[in-house]
């Protein structure tokens, strides 16, 4: 907690699309809907021709208004000066207006439109001047792009910022009425900060593939972007959350709270889904309600599919099929999973099937309905102390694993009675070459340490056990005597809900109570659920990407 009068420390990332700062005036960013100040431009460099050469021509960056109840009766008088004295009638009026560099405030009220930032419209800040009041609402007639219904488009515009809308459906109708809520595509990039993105979805909620509340690039249409999708809460979508997928597409998805349906038999959700090539780094975000009851496709707190390099650190995720899941041909060798809190899911914790060169490090995993943690056919990756404990299947389960490395886990009080399927550390007969080391288990079902596989190696199995300590283990000899070695650590595990990320976007984002806004969605609840029954691990299900 902070002290009086104490200002909370600028947070330390990187972000790796380059997001120039906005060309505006400190006064500028200080102004709300009911202040009714007149703004001023801040003088820009001698022109270079192009966009730029038209943009002194216009006077410079300018600040717009809209406001669809209009004070004047209808008569709006461009740019505008507040809320009360405003320049457009509607969104994309100012965003068809606007020059590189302008901020667009847009007041409370129901703007029941689509809104396209084209290219060549850089570096503009799309504004609600209230948090959340200002909203954007799909239509009762979309017009489609490549088949396809989006609410808010940045279609290649550089630097573009959304902030503090609400962002809404439902689509129009049944099956495919409704896919994006916000879309970043055409080589576009956006800050997309401390929305409310709810409801991208069809009326009712259906099976269909569509709904995705973010998008950012698409491989199937040959299309790239860069975001950072940062302090939002992202409810009642129908497929997926914040997804980014295409080689050369990239995210920083942070700070978010990231809640799926629920247990629902009509579609398998991704909370966050990273694809076909993209790269991203995912941290400090709450997910969960993402279970398919069917159980014949699993749906995922955090699906890597086929994905680039990804760092996924610091998320709290509950109440999902499975809370983190690499998954098919896996992510590319250099992958981190780190700091993660993983609780109450149907099946695994985390998941790597399969998965070449990750790293699982420094995780705590608990409570879930299969293993705390599953490799399969997966090889070279490294788990390191991770804290696995109160699973309902193994804690650690290697099956058809090769070469990989499992060392200082704390592994306890996992598995079930009846019959020999969980254990602490359980390996299973097509496993070899792996080497698990200075472990520490404690109180699990039915052995502590457990290896199926025969070989010439530790114990005339396939794999090396090297100086673990536990209670059983079978065959004997794979760990020495338990002793009483604290399970304890000092790792913080999981989100800081409390962390001020607006900080680091300066005036722009941090004039807002986000606290109050956060306090409206009830996440400590879900904390408290835990999986009904064992079900065993993930080799049964297949994850559902979007397509």
């Amino acid at each position: 907690m902070l002290g009086k009068g104490e200002r909370a420390m600028r947070p330390r990332w990187t972000y790796h699309h380059r997001l120039t700062p906005l060309i505006l005036s400190t006064a500028a960013l200080l102004v709300g809907c009911d202040r009714g100040l007149q703004q001023t431009a801040p003088t820009v460099a001698s022109p270079v021709g192009g966009p730029q050469a038209a943009l002194i021509a216009s006077g410079g960056p300018s600040t717009r208004w809209v406001n669809g109840d209009d004070p004047n009766g209808g008569a709006y008088s461009a740019p505008g000066t507040s809320c009360n004295d405003p320049g457009y009638p509607t969104v994309q009026d100012a965003v068809d207006a606007a020059v590189s560099g302008d901020r667009i405030n847009v007041c409370p009220g129901l703007y029941t439109e689509q809104v396209t930032i084209p290219v060549g419209t850089d570096n503009i800040q799309l504004r609600s001047v209230r948090r959340w009041e200002a909203v954007i609402k799909a239509p009762p007639v979309m017009t489609p792009v490549l088949g396809r219904f989006t609410i808010v488009r940045v279609a290649g515009a550089q630097n573009v910022t959304i902030l503090a809308f609400t962002i809404t459906g439902p689509g129009p109708g049944g099956c495919g009425t409704l896919h994006y809520g916000v879309r970043v595509d055409n080589g576009g990039s956006a800050d997309i900060l401390g929305n409310h993105i709810t409801k991208i979805r069809d009326d009712p909620f259906s099976g269909c593939q569509n709904g995705v509340a973010v998008l950012v690039g698409r491989q199937v249409e040959g299309t790239i972007g860069s975001a950072k999708i940062v302090g939002n809460v992202i409810d009642d979508y129908q497929k997926n959350g914040p997804t980014v997928d295409n080689a050369g597409s990239h995210a920083e998805i942070a700070h978010n709270r990231i809640l799926g349906h629920g247990p629902t038999a009509l579609n398998a959700q991704n909370g966050i889904q990273v694809s076909r090539g993209a790269t991203a780094e995912i941290r400090h975000n709450f997910v969960s309600g993402h279970v398919y009851t069917p159980q014949t496709f699993a749906a995922t707190g955090i699906l890597l599919f086929q994905s680039g390099v990804v760092l996924t650190e610091h998320n709290t995720l509950t109440s999902n099929d499975i809370g983190f899941d690499t998954f098919v041909f896996g992510t590319a060798a250099g992958s981190t999973t780190s700091h993660n809190r993983v609780r109450a899911s149907t099946f695994d914790g985390i998941a790597l099937s399969p998965a070449t060169g990750n790293e699982v490090a420094h995780n705590k995993t608990d409570h879930n309905g299969g293993p705390g943690i599953g490799i399969y056919d997966s090889d070279n990756n490294a788990l390191a102390d991770n804290r696995v404990e109160d699973n309902e299947d193994s804690g650690i389960l290697l099956d058809n694993a090769q070469s990989n490395t499992v060392g200082d886990n704390k592994v306890r009080n996992n598995g079930t009675a009846g019959g020999d399927m969980t254990d602490g550390i359980r390996v299973e007969a097509t496993s070899s070459g792996n080497t698990i080391e200075r472990s520490l288990l404690k109180g699990n079902v039915t052995h502590d340490c457990h290896d199926f596989s025969v070989g010439t190696r530790t114990a005339n199995t396939a794999n090396t056990w090297i100086n673990n300590r536990g209670e059983t283990s079978f065959p004997a000899a794979l760990c020495g005597e338990a002793d009483d070695a604290d399970f304890e650590t000092s790792t913080v595990y999981g989100w800081d809900p409390n962390y001020p990320w607006y900080d680091a976007f300066d005036v722009v984002a941090a004039e807002y109570d986000w606290a109050a806004a956060y306090a409206t969605i009830n996440i400590e609840s879900l904390l408290q659920v835990l999986p009904q029954i064992r079900v065993g691990s993930i080799r049964r299900v297949i994850v559902s990407p979007t397509p």
